[in-house]
């Protein structure tokens, strides 16, 4: 019997509702519970996402990756549908279309939905945007046998900045439960050992240099950047570095608060052939 279920809804397409889906049936799945994600967005990301992570050569398995069932449920009939499949499952999470384009779809998630989140960027159109699926939510509240809870998830929150905080307290001056939003320190480990460089030199046989009139002539073949031998941390905020000695980031000059995504400035080092003669006359 399913003793939690969750619903991430928007009124926009972009606004962290698959992402925040996904991370949370990963804790729920990591704390030791059966979970059920539905994808119920016609567009399908969650369930793209979790092709592409079963297509990685990288995983030894699929569900390494993503350790809980998903299903595609992009229906009016959500909420009728639902219980019979989750039946063996703890929490439901269901990723929800926006409002404004799947109505239907999303007015049906809410009405299954015991919580309800809604996720939302520490910005000004972005928290008038709550105010229709709050109105959403009280109109489903009709047909239901009990009201659904609900609270605001902020999220792509800067780090140390005012607009976090300024944010919160609008929000919960509106009327909102504003969940409690932490984001973890970038603190990377940057230990590491390289083999830098191997090298031979050949000194040409001064016997072979008298009749050149030259005293000395050298030949220098060396490889560089050959492989890492070890390395403190493999990964920077679940991607792969391909490189210890690159700088990575959540964000450039342009996005100071990683808004769109994951940088790595610069180029990997490359390995190297070098020749190289040294001749004195």
């Amino acid at each position: 019997m399913t003793g939690l279920s969750l619903a991430l809804a928007n009124l926009k397409p972009g606004t962290g509702k698959t992402t925040s889906a996904v991370w949370l049936a990963h804790v729920f799945a990591q704390a030791g519970n059966s979970v059920l994600l539905v994808d119920a967005d016609p567009s399908g990301s969650a369930l793209e996402w979790s092709d592409l992570a079963a297509m990685d050569p990288h995983l030894a398995a699929p569900e390494a990756a993503f350790p809980f069932r998903i299903v595609a449920l992009p229906s009016r009939e959500l909420h009728r549908r639902v219980p019979e499949i989750a039946q063996a499952d703890d929490v439901v999470i269901i990723d929800a279309p926006q409002l404004e384009d799947h109505a239907g779809i999303a007015r049906s998630a809410l009405r299954y939905a015991d919580e309800i989140l809604i996720p939302c960027a520490p910005s000004p159109i972005e928290i008038n945007r709550t105010t229709p699926v709050r109105d959403e939510i009280a109109e489903i509240t009709s047909v239901r046998e009990q009201p659904a809870r609900s609270a605001v998830l902020l999220n792509r929150c800067i780090a140390r900045a005012h607009s976090t905080v300024d944010a919160r307290e609008a929000l919960q001056d509106l009327g909102y439960d504003v969940l409690d939003t932490r984001r973890q320190p970038g603190i990377v480990k940057g230990g590491f050992a390289k083999l830098r460089q191997l090298s031979a030199t050949y000194n040409v046989p001064q016997s072979m240099l008298a009749s050149r009139q030259l005293s000395r002539a050298s030949v220098t073949v060396a490889v560089q950047n050959l492989f890492t031998l070890w390395v403190a941390q493999r990964s920077d905020f679940g991607v792969k570095l391909t490189d210890p000695e690159i700088r990575n980031s959540a964000g450039s000059g342009a996005d100071p608060g990683g808004l769109l995504g994951y940088n790595q400035e610069g180029w990997p080092q490359l390995r190297r052939l070098l020749v190289s003669m040294r001749v004195t006359p």
